[in-house]
């Protein structure tokens, strides 16, 4: 999920700031073969990530531009937490 927040002073410049937040999983599979994949055996994490940008186009044709100038630039954030959990149980083994 996410969002952005934009301010385009004109054709040529805009500046903005984007949120998103993420929550990925693993199997229970990939968690038994590499329990330090997200560690400590978790098979899901969440963060949230804050982006700051800026783009100048002083190019002459957005299209297909044959003179001018592009600048782009940005800086990133991530948070990320880990969500206590029960750990995965082992498989029991028959006798």
């Amino acid at each position: 999920m996410s969002g952005a927040l934009i301010h385009r002073q004109n054709v040529q410049r805009q500046q903005g700031l984007r949120l998103s937040f993420h929550n990925e999983h693993i199997s229970d599979s990939v968690t038994l073969l590499n329990p330090s994949y997200y560690g400590n055996g978790q098979q899901e994490r969440q963060y949230m990530r804050a982006e700051l940008f800026k783009v100048i186009n002083l190019r002459n044709n957005f299209a297909y531009p044959l003179a001018g100038s592009y600048f782009e630039a940005g800086v990133a954030q991530t948070f990320s937490w880990i969500r206590q959990e029960r750990p995965l149980r082992q498989p029991v083994q028959s006798m």
